[in-house]
């Protein structure tokens, strides 16, 4: 016989008087349930809460966002450039013709010779990227797991989950930023060697390691579309809503708007003491959260480089990453409204945790969005005639 749910219930309470004696009296009532070993944790899983048709059409309307941005970046794909694929794809007899158009241009294809320049703080830039991108496989592994273990029954198991996890996927952070490092024509100093590995040992250490030289000599030679110039290219003034600052701003607005509502469930769960258990809703959130992330930095990137600026790296993280500031933001409401908490150690609590979580997932979404601008501005860079 195993004991699956305890219930603890007062009768007729006592004053309590100092010096007095206080006769404790308890009394047991043992009733047998037809609830499995393996299933008791289901009498803490409040199903009301979690499955609340809000709940559900927060996940259909942000499917219907995916299809909406989806469908405006294959518009810009299908209909946008190859009308400008066109103007390069005509025949020699048609020169002067072909001439007099490329001189009256202006946009994205003006910037050929400086769009593939490597960013500044390149270092920073790769490191945030491979974390980025290991946080995002981690991730996406703990919830498959959760969904297949039911990690919640077990005490701290998804904790150990993350921690194991964390190190076998730090291959892929020193794959990815050893990859763009390298492609960017840089070269890894011995002295950085040095010191991951006195920061970094045991299991992490090795794999970073062995994904950074991987990526350094087999991600192969830089085989950019177009030829970088010597000397950049100036950046025409445009108007404002075509500045950096403002595009990777408005970048994180729909990002958050298709992974809010999950934030209320998600923020209940952990400061109002619920327990979550719909991992197959946080996967298909998670999913939705990266492919609106990519879209939206893809229709960002095109918008800089319309208007002649070609220092999209660093714009294309941060317009990705400005969906935790978005996130920040409404914690801040939450706290307000959604909590009781007061005093400085409950308030520096909540905001200290959260400030983690927010900046783990803004380098997260900064990566996806990163590398999704990185495979679009190289494929429409890829059929127009560079000199």
């Amino acid at each position: 016989m195993q004991i699956i749910h305890v219930n603890l219930t007062q009768e007729s309470p006592k004053l309590l008087e100092a010096g007095k004696k206080l006769d404790m009296t308890y009394s047991v009532k043992w009733v047998q349930t037809n609830v499995v070993f393996a299933r008791r944790f289901e009498v803490y899983l409040d199903y009301p809460f979690f499955e609340h048709q809000i709940h559900w059409f927060s996940i259909f309307n942000s499917f219907m966002m995916v299809i909406f941005l989806t469908g405006l970046v294959s518009m810009i794909l299908m209909r946008t450039l190859r009308n400008d694929y066109a103007k390069y794809a005509r025949e020699d007899d048609d020169l002067e013709l072909l001439e007099r158009d490329v001189s009256e241009e202006s946009g994205w294809k003006l910037v050929h010779g400086d769009v593939f320049r490597p960013p500044r703080s390149l270092v920073f830039l790769s490191a945030f990227v491979g974390i980025g991108t290991q946080m995002a496989a981690l991730i996406l592994l703990v919830i498959v797991l959760a969904i297949v273990g039911m990690l919640y029954v077990g005490r701290g198991a998804i904790i150990t989950t993350f921690i194991v996890c964390y190190a076998l996927t730090s291959f892929i952070s020193g794959y990815v930023s050893g990859g763009l490092y390298s492609r960017n024509g840089a070269a890894i100093p011995f002295g950085t060697m040095v010191v991951i590995f006195v920061l970094w040992a045991f299991i992490s250490f090795p794999l970073v390691l062995l994904g950074t030289v991987v990526g350094r000599n087999w991600s192969g030679a830089p085989n950019n579309p177009c030829r970088v110039k010597t000397i950049p290219r100036p950046i025409p003034e445009k108007k404002w809503y075509l500045t950096p600052f403002v595009i990777s701003l408005m970048g994180g607005l729909l990002p958050f708007g298709s992974i809010f509502i999950e934030m209320y469930f998600v923020f209940t769960s952990f400061w109002n003491y619920k327990v979550y258990y719909v991992y197959g809703f946080m996967l298909l959130v998670f999913v939705i959260l990266i492919i609106v992330t990519i879209c939206v930095t893809i229709v960002g990137t095109y918008f800089l480089l319309n208007a002649e600026n070609y220092h999209w790296q660093w714009t294309s993280f941060f317009s990705a990453a400005s969906t935790s500031l978005y996130v920040y933001l409404y914690s801040i409401y939450y706290y307000h409204v959604k909590t009781k908490m007061s005093g400085f150690f409950q308030t520096s609590f909540y905001f200290g945790y959260t400030l983690m979580f927010c900046l783990g997932l803004g380098i997260l979404c900064g990566a996806v969005g990163y590398l999704g601008s990185t495979l679009f501005v190289r494929r429409i860079y890829r059929n127009i005639k560079c000199d």
